[in-house]
């Protein structure tokens, strides 16, 4: 009505996540679906929630086009390569002992990062692993999202994990969190195309268990230790699993920089603004590029 010559709808996660009820679901999967009439390509941040829209009816896919969020991924590359002994220093002066097994998630504090699932989570090795700890990094952003907060901290005292629960609030020295880790969780619904924290914590090298997410297959490849989400029980057995696996991924830490630069390079800033300008040009029919269905 406005009279714009191209439309581009740059989606970053999905509206109509699986996991949103019936009704909110169809609600924005018709909204969705609507919009996709007038508009001339959509730009996903990642194959699985291109494909996720191409499946439900959104979009053709001949009217999709991939171009990957980009991150810089150097801060989190020397903790892939942090000696053993400099990581339990490290440790030690955070009040952990070398015995205890460290979860670890950094996100925003809000309902779809599924933190309950991971203070769930956390009660139910507590049952066969004394010494453990789950730390989350993050806070909410806005006032509205205070509650969930004060939420999560009352289910960890209902739950009997509190003590084992460090929550560390917002910061900005990111990577050294990591570098406490012993395993990465993610716990999110399946809303964002794809997730930075999920990035950072491959850079840093750390064995990753969570939800099948958008974005997370892409990242961790077809073989990675992840389950439906929402399934608590299918997640204990994914997290028992990683644990047993902890002596052999400790020394194998450091050794997959090779495929960590292939990551940086495909989310590098570079190359997404040189693929949106070749896309925009396209568009406009300044000239015809290969990339238009890429």
């Amino acid at each position: 009505m406005a009279g714009i010559k191209k439309i581009i709808h740059t989606t970053h996660g999905a509206s109509f996540a699986p996991t949103l009820p019936p009704i909110t679901y169809y609600t924005y999967l018709n909204l969705e679906k609507l919009a996709g009439k007038f508009t001339d390509r959509f730009l996903f941040v990642g194959q699985d929630i291109r494909n996720a829209y191409v499946k439900a009816g959104v979009c053709p896919r001949e009217k999709t086009f991939v171009s990957y969020v980009p991150k810089d991924l150097s801060p989190f590359l020397p903790v892939a390569t942090l000696p053993e002994v400099e990581r339990q220093e490290r440790r030690q002066k955070a009040g952990i002992d070398p015995e205890t097994i460290v979860l670890g998630n950094i996100s925003r504090l809000v309902p779809w990062k599924g933190h309950e699932y991971g203070l769930r989570l956390l009660s139910e090795l507590k049952k066969d692993f004394g010494k453990i700890k789950y730390i989350i990094v993050g806070a909410p952003r806005v006032p509205v999202e205070m509650p969930h907060w004060d939420y999560l901290i009352n289910l960890a005292k209902s739950l009997g994990v509190f003590h084992d629960v460090v929550f560390a609030g917002w910061q900005t020295d990111t990577p050294y969190f990591y570098s406490l880790f012993d395993i990465y969780l993610i716990t999110s619904m399946p809303f964002e195309g794809l997730s930075l924290s999920l990035l950072e914590a491959t850079a840093a090298d750390l064995p990753i268990v969570g939800f099948d997410c958008y974005g997370t297959r892409e990242v961790l490849g077809e073989n990675a230790n992840i389950v439906p989400p929402k399934d608590l029980g299918a997640l204990v057995q994914a997290v028992k699993r990683e644990i047993a696996r902890l002596p052999e991924s400790r020394r194998q830490r450091g050794k997959n920089i090779t495929r960590i630069m292939k990551l940086q390079e495909r989310h590098s800033l570079p190359r997404r603004l040189k693929e949106h300008a070749e896309l925009y040009q396209a568009l406009l029919g300044n000239h015809n590029v290969s990339l238009l269905n890429r």
